[in-house]
């Protein structure tokens, strides 16, 4: 099970920054222009999905809501390039340290936010960490939209199969 996540936080890490060198073509205006996607903009898109990986891996890690303090989202785009690139490089970095019977084990969450808030969660650290995944590639197809709509003529493909991940 580890090789996969593994596989999948690689993989994260390549989708971002394909998605990220797609976005430098675009000026602030444009990245932060509202095209009807679900944050609106790809900035807020991009940080909303930055702010929700630092949220889950501090979770992840051990940490509780209560004592959860997330950096300030970045204002700049590139200073949200690089919170989201240290942000994989950790997540990376963490996924390959973890031992095997990790992901076998339990999980529980009681979500504080908006429509969620108070709805209790059980499952396992892998199947946690396959929700947080499975939510940055949901992300990333929005993001990837914003960037057709905004005009990128042929954003980066961001299947898993292109860059050459195998081991899943």
């Amino acid at each position: 099970m580890k090789s996969h996540f593994q596989t999948m936080a690689a993989y994260a890490e390549w989708a971002n920054r394909q998605v990220y060198a797609d976005a430098t073509v675009l000026s602030d205006e444009e990245r932060r222009r509202d095209v009807g996607v679900y944050f609106k903009s790809l900035f807020a898109t991009l940080s909303h999905l930055l702010q929700s990986d630092r949220a889950w891996s501090f979770l992840l890690q051990g940490g509780t809501l209560a004592d959860m303090k997330l950096p300030a989202p970045a204002d700049t785009f590139e200073g949200l390039s690089a919170a989201r690139f240290a942000q994989d490089t950790a997540f990376t970095t963490w996924v390959d340290s973890l031992s095997e019977d990790w992901f076998g084990r339990p999980f529980s969450f009681v979500s504080g936010l908006g429509q969620w808030k108070g709805h209790a969660y059980h499952g396992t650290h892998a199947s946690t960490l396959t929700h947080v995944l499975n939510h940055g590639t949901h992300h990333r197809g929005q993001a990837h939209a914003a960037l057709t709509i905004l005009g990128v003529t042929e954003p980066n493909a961001l299947d898993i199969l292109v860059k050459g991940f195998h081991s899943i």
